[in-house]
């Protein structure tokens, strides 16, 4: 319908004719951009609610690696317990091993 209104050049160039096409065309432009409004505020908010999801998750993950450290750090402990006990352990057997070979 426009487009015939606007290759008919006697009714373009009459101002009714001209305000109805200019006002037509800025309706059109608001409608487009309260819906890129609406659809960017709509991103805006799943973004800022995944980023939150994600940050709670990053923060689970880091207490769940401060504890897995803490336990390999007691592992590796108990393991260099273990070892100098083996070591002490096989020293006194090498004793009472010689010990009794001089019997």
């Amino acid at each position: 319908y426009l487009k015939s209104l606007v290759s008919d050049g006697a009714l373009v160039k009459t101002p009714e004719v001209r305000a109805f096409l200019e006002l037509t065309a800025a309706e059109h432009l608001f409608r487009v951009l309260r819906e890129k409004d609406e659809f960017d505020a709509t991103n805006l908010a799943l973004k800022d609610e995944a980023l939150a999801e994600t940050r709670g998750e990053l923060t689970k993950a880091k207490a769940e690696m401060s504890a897995l450290r803490t336990k390999q750090e007691r592992a590796v402990a108990d393991l260099s317990a273990a070892s100098a006990e083996k070591t002490q352990m096989q020293s006194e057997l090498a004793q009472r091993t010689a010990e009794m070979t001089e019997l």
